[in-house]
């Protein structure tokens, strides 16, 4: 079975002002430890319809951990 990689959003409006919309709300750090990118503007026409299509990836950031150093005082076994 085969799904489909793309989310069709619709919001009334210029496609500038909802582009503008969709790249302001990626731009937002709501602390879910993720990060949207999102690509340039491709044109897209339909019956009765004006559109575009951006391609956004989404990435998860994990946080930064100093790493942990242990120093052993005797070796745990004899070669």
């Amino acid at each position: 079975m085969r799904h489909t990689i793309d989310i069709d959003l619709y919001r009334a409006g210029a496609i500038a002002d909802v582009e503008r919309q969709l790249r302001d709300a990626a731009s937002l750090d709501i602390g879910d430890w993720m990060r949207f990118e999102v690509g340039p503007p491709v044109n897209v026409q339909a019956i009765g319809a004006q559109g575009a299509r951006n391609k956004v990836q989404s990435f998860i950031i994990w946080t930064s951990q100093e790493p942990h150093v242990f120093r052993r005082a005797a070796p745990l076994s004899r070669p």
